[in-house]
């Protein structure tokens, strides 16, 4: 019997940025200083950061400029998430927070040679996988607050003015929630 193939990998992994390199977003002029990286995968390298003269701590995901993940991501960003167009669901939908990260930055970078893609967002103290991790059974209160959070992140993206082929397939126009009153 022949070996068993081996999978290729998809997408590859940036080179590991230096602590305290400096990432320039030439759109916005604004610096950010680069901390410990916490996490990789398919999605690339995740740092910890904070923008030149603040203490703010923030995130920050790379990854070469060819691979796909973050293109996407950060095309998400600009073109659904844009912190008006929360504000505005927000207010239409008489919410205080949606689970949707804000976009603070994004741009390219080069390092070493390699032109690296890379997008700032918040750096959040605690995420459900941590909770997961300290108590994998979650109380049925808890699994209906997270179940209501992902309904209306996912409204919130869907409700976006942009092409609605793409997240909103054979959905109503207006809201994912059938059962709702609309404006």
């Amino acid at each position: 019997m022949p070996p068993k193939a081996t999978r290729k990998m998809l997408h590859q992994l940036a080179a590991e940025l230096p602590q305290n390199s400096v990432i320039t977003d030439t759109a916005n002029k604004k610096q950010y200083c680069i901390g410990k990286q916490f996490a990789s995968g398919g999605f690339g390298r995740i740092y910890t950061c904070n923008e030149i003269g603040s203490k703010k701590e923030l995130a920050i995901k790379v990854e070469p400029f060819g691979n796909g993940p973050l293109f996407t991501e950060v095309n998400v960003f600009v073109r659904i998430l844009k912190q008006d167009q929360i504000e505005e669901f927000l207010r239409r939908k008489k919410l205080n927070r949606v689970g949707v990260p804000q976009l603070i930055s994004c741009g390219i970078h080069h390092h070493g040679g390699e032109k690296l893609r890379f997008l700032v967002m918040p750096m959040y103290a605690i995420s459900l996988e941590n909770i997961r991790e300290k108590s994998p059974k979650l109380a049925a209160f808890d699994v209906w607050k997270i179940a209501r959070c992902m309904l209306e992140s996912l409204d919130c993206i869907t409700c976006s003015p942009v092409d609605r082929r793409v997240t909103r397939a054979g959905a109503s126009k207006s809201s994912i929630f059938p059962y709702r009153v609309q404006e």
